[in-house]
């Protein structure tokens, strides 16, 4: 599950990487905001899905959808933060 949480993180920082250095402008703001919120929690959750279920197959639905929602908190609390402070440093 920390592993998950830690996967998520790094790819909520490079979404706002590449919305502060890489890709200017609103839409690219948005465009990154979405995909780390939905995109990157959702996909790491389902592979923790998949390694889990080896391990408790009858619990292993709802303890993945709990780690993909706190994912989600996740990203979108510290997405606005990363990108703000990538773009003071610039």
């Amino acid at each position: 599950m920390l592993l998950t949480l830690l996967g998520i993180y790094l790819a909520v920082w490079g979404c706002a990487y590449a919305s502060a250095r890489a890709v200017p402008g609103r839409p690219a703001y948005w465009g990154f905001y979405a995909l780390a919120v939905l995109g990157a929690p959702n996909l790491l959750g389902g592979l923790f899905y998949l390694l889990y279920r080896g391990t408790d197959a009858p619990g292993a639905s709802g303890f993945s959808a709990s780690v993909v929602l706190l994912g989600m908190a996740l990203a979108a609390l510290s997405y606005p933060l990363n990108h703000a402070r990538l773009r003071h440093r610039r």
